[in-house]
């Protein structure tokens, strides 16, 4: 590539390659970064051997962040999700990274009729919006893998491996539909419902 600095060019002792963030231009047809120049940096700071040294940056993709419920802005909820591309699957250091973080996120409670993630995260957090503590659902860390780029080009679209549709996906990401049962999720829920069947799907309220 005409100008561009030899650092910039993929290591391939390194766990974390360069140019990990591509763009599809449908003008010329060819793949371009998008990386930024932060990103091109702390790559160069990664030792050449990243796994002999234990080393490993990962960023992340989409935080989604629902403020405003059913409770106005009282019950509030959160998750991180990953995205891959192109048929693409995180690999073992990217995949232990992210178990982890979803062990420090979950603090939703475990019920024995309901195989959830359960975890002992903190379930009232200040909200600087609100000015107050605020109750906050943390369904912890999901991957969403594509097979293009992007939902409208991709035949497989898969939730934690499993296989949704663009409807399914779009109701995941505004909490309607639960992360991770994939059941619905009674956040929009009517008004003239007692408060008892506001969650059903998480067995009561945080």
């Amino acid at each position: 590539m005409p100008g561009a600095d030899k650092r910039d060019y993929c290591l391939e002792s390194a766990m974390t390659k360069r140019f990990k963030q591509m763009v599809h231009c449908p003008k010329c047809g060819y793949e371009h970064t998008v990386e930024q120049g932060f990103g091109r940096w702390i790559r160069d700071v990664e030792t050449k051997d990243s796994k002999r040294d234990g080393f490993y940056v990962m960023d992340s993709d989409y935080w989604i962040y629902k403020w405003k419920t059913c409770r106005n802005k009282s019950y509030q909820c959160i998750m991180l999700v990953e995205l891959k591309t192109r048929g693409k699957k995180p690999d073992d250091a990217q995949r232990s990274c992210m178990h982890m973080i979803n062990q420090l996120m979950r603090n939703r409670k475990q019920y024995p009729a309901i195989k959830l993630q359960a975890g002992t995260g903190l379930t009232k957090l200040y909200s600087i919006m609100n000015k107050k503590r605020v109750n906050v659902k943390s369904f912890g860390v999901h991957t969403l893998c594509l097979s293009g780029t992007s939902p409208d080009n991709s035949s497989e679209i898969l939730w934690d491996n499993k296989r949704i549709d663009v409807n399914k996906l779009v109701s995941l990401l505004r909490f309607d539909t639960d992360p991770d049962s994939l059941n619905p999720y009674y956040l929009e829920w009517d008004k003239e419902k007692p408060d008892e069947y506001m969650f059903l799907s998480d067995g009561g309220e945080l």
